[in-house]
């Protein structure tokens, strides 16, 4: 027993590239009839699990050769329809087909889908209660052959929900299409593309699912000729629009057609005067550049010429504006007082780093004349690296001879290593 179960949630969108069959697709050769004629055309086989697009040239093409064609029967062309479908496509038809199997009254119909399939039943039996019995019997050929049609439409509409999905997009593929169409835009293929790619949407939007206008009694279709010049004026880019203008075209009194074929013998000039003023814009924005960058600053993007305003600094060999803080009275010094040693130059890193190790070789000597110099009161409570610290602040060098401080001056100098011992504490701490 075949399991009903063919919706699926979800929507497929369609893109605006045209989407095409794979080569791997899966084919079947079915012999189809164009008058006296019989031709052996190829089909593909629909698995259920296709995009939208690959569903409507499998449709588009089995309701060119088949359903439409008036020399095949109703029963070859239900047949044909069985033929090229697989998978979860053949769940999908077979169930609506034992729909049809199952149907003894009136009632029966309730549980089929395509409401065009219901309004058809329901006009055909109405007349009197044995219009039914005719209806589903097999021996009645024309009610056979209704009953038939019915069926591969049921089937059609089946597989659509498969396709589309049962959810309220799904259901609704009809203006998802008509949207994708109005948000279309004339990309750098040109405005043929375009209209080509329009046209396939006017062949999809016929067959799509339109639920809501369903019960209304509308049914979907394509859009006419006031929409095309809707369609067409909001698709161009401006350059077009700035063309037409300059010619006096109106796209709303000229047919779409016309304005396709017009757009058309003017896009190779458009197109030049797009790249010509891309270069215009490339050169320019060259040209800004680098004359922002030389200039000192004009460009503030450019991050060098941020620093060119400013000298490149003597004594921290730094780019910066003002004194310097490095430098003597500076406040990285520790030192503002004027009793500093101002003609002491500058202590480096690598100065610093070498006056760490003379002092901390004088510490280990210990000298017994190193008592009765002032070095004794500067090593008072202070540690190898705040004795540093120190003579750094005050500018002087551990290998002078005679080192001697103001009173005031080594108690403010000691202050300031201990302070500057215990941030470094509390840093290490963290």
């Amino acid at each position: 027993m075949v399991k009903f179960k063919q919706e699926t949630s979800g929507s497929k969108p369609f893109l605006w590239t045209r989407e095409e069959w794979d080569d791997k697709v899966e084919k079947t050769t079915v012999k189809t009839e164009t008058g006296k004629v019989k031709i052996d055309s190829e089909m593909v086989i629909l698995q259920g699990t296709e995009t939208a697009e690959q569903f409507m040239l499998w449709l588009k093409d089995y309701e060119d050769k088949i359903f439409h064609n008036t020399k095949t029967t109703m029963l070859d062309r239900l047949n044909v329809l069985k033929r090229i479908v697989s998978k979860e496509a053949q769940i999908t038809v077979m169930n609506a087909v034992s729909l049809f199997e199952k149907a003894k009254d009136k009632d029966d119909f309730d549980s089929f889908k395509n409401p065009d399939v219901k309004i058809s039943i329901l006009a055909k039996t109405s007349s009197q209660d044995g219009e039914i019995v005719k209806y589903v019997d097999d021996d009645d050929n024309a009610y056979n052959t209704n009953r038939l049609e019915d069926t591969i439409n049921e089937s059609i509409y089946h597989l659509k929900i498969k396709i589309f999905g049962a959810d309220r997009l799904g259901l609704s593929s009809y203006i998802q299409l008509r949207r994708c169409a109005r948000q279309m835009r004339v990309t750098s293929l040109g405005i043929r593309a375009y209209d080509m790619r329009l046209s396939d949407f006017q062949e999809y939007l016929p067959r799509c699912l339109w639920r809501a206008g369903e019960a209304r009694g509308l049914k979907p279709k394509p859009f006419n000729e006031d929409d095309k010049r809707e369609l067409i004026e909001s698709a161009l880019l401006p350059a077009y629009l700035t063309k037409l203008g300059e010619i006096g075209w109106d796209l709303q009194e000229k047919s779409y057609a016309e304005s396709i074929s017009q757009l058309e013998s003017l896009e190779p000039g458009i197109k030049r005067d797009i790249e010509n003023q891309k270069k215009i814009d490339a050169a320019t924005k060259s040209n800004t550049t680098t004359n922002g960058g030389s200039n000192g600053g004009s460009d503030k993007n450019n991050p060098k010429s941020k620093q060119s305003s400013f000298q490149k600094c003597t004594i921290c060999k730094k780019t910066h504006k003002g004194k310097c803080w490095y430098g003597p009275g500076g406040e990285r010094n520790g030192s503002s007082n004027k009793k500093s040693n101002n003609n002491k130059s500058f202590l480096t890193n690598k100065d610093a780093k070498h006056m760490m190790k003379t002092m901390i070789a004088k510490s280990i000597s210990k000298d017994a004349d190193s008592e009765s110099d002032s070095g004794d009161t500067l090593r008072a409570n202070l540690n190898d690296a705040e004795q540093m610290h120190v003579l750094a602040a005050a500018g002087i060098s551990p290998d002078d001879e005679e080192i001697e401080f103001d009173d005031d001056d080594l108690k403010k100098y000691k202050k300031q290593a201990k302070q500057w011992s215990k941030s470094r504490k509390r840093k290490r701490n963290k």
